[in-house]
């Protein structure tokens, strides 16, 4: 029974600590921009901070509808590493390092996720070796691209370099998000039968919807163990009104049989709310139908 509860207690901790950069970037009333406070570290020469791209230094949201609450497989998620040197006599070129520290939480480079460092020309450029190599002190946008859902937390170090040779080395708080995959299908069923020699057909969609987010033990974001209500609600094609909803427990699958409709894509809202914690609401903005057909030959005589 002991062992239960500090399992529990700890899937909490391992919760509340996977929201902690999300809800700094992402909390903000509607009124009034909260600035956020980003980690610098801090070495003999320079100072560095890396700092995600969706909100500003002041909290305004950057990109639309967009934050690290709603994170997709697939997505680029937007950083800019900032090093600023204490004095010009100490100028030097770096080197930034994503490293992996554990088997869990999502730390394999090419594996887990794939990184992009932007160029002059804004355009992203897939980073090939293990780490980015910077020419000097400024400001570098990069994106990390998650392949999987889960929680990830990676941590980063910043090597500094002079003449070729490290001088210096630095470790940052690891950058934590929490991505998820969402399935949503329409499979649109036509039966060819016979009523005596008059071919006739009729067609049915069935849509399928799953959210998937991490196999695995520390993939905890849309997994409550606790006392928890978590829901979904989908609007599809812009609609005012859910289409479907209801609880909503992670990796299982829903069926819904919608006759004659066909959708393109869907908003897809999930609500989760613990025991004595405030309300976490999630909105994922036009996720894709993917669409099938199958068809079913009967013949029927009456």
């Amino acid at each position: 029974m002991i062992g239960n509860l500090k399992q529990c207690d700890m899937k909490k901790y391992l919760f509340i600590m996977s929201l902690v950069i999300a809800s700094i970037s992402c909390s903000k009333s509607e009124d009034k921009a909260v600035k956020e406070e980003v980690p610098e570290v801090i070495s003999d020469t320079f100072s560095a901070t890396i700092k995600d791209g969706f909100t500003g230094e002041n909290g305004e949201e950057l990109i639309l509808h967009k934050s690290l609450k709603n994170i997709l497989v697939g997505d680029y998620i937007p950083y800019t590493l900032t090093i600023k040197e204490k004095e010009t006599s100490s100028e030097g070129n770096y080197v930034l390092i994503p490293t992996k520290t554990s088997d869990k939480n999502h730390q394999s480079l090419q594996v887990d996720y794939e990184m992009y460092l932007e160029n002059d020309k804004g355009e992203k450029e897939k980073v090939g070796w293990p780490h980015i190599e910077l020419r000097k002190a400024g400001k570098y946008k990069f994106y990390i691209k998650p392949l999987v859902p889960g929680t990830f937390k990676i941590p980063f170090i910043l090597l500094k370099k002079h003449e070729g040779k490290k001088t210096e080395q630095t470790t940052f708080p690891t950058i934590n998000f929490n991505v998820v995959k969402i399935l949503l299908m329409n499979k649109k069923l036509t039966r060819f039968y016979n009523i005596g020699d008059k071919p006739m057909s009729s067609f049915n969609s069935i849509y399928y919807f799953q959210v998937d987010d991490g196999d695995e033990e520390t993939d905890i974001y849309l997994s409550p163990k606790e006392k928890a209500i978590q829901t979904f609600a989908i609007k599809y094609n812009n609609s005012n009104t859910p289409t479907f909803s209801g609880d909503l427990r992670a990796g299982e699958k829903y069926t819904f049989d919608f006759h004659f409709y066909s959708y393109d894509f869907a908003t897809i809202t999930i609500v989760q709310k613990r025991e004595g914690e405030e309300e976490l609401r999630i909105e994922y903005l036009n996720i894709p139908v993917e669409k099938r057909n199958e068809d079913h030959f009967e013949r029927h005589f009456f």
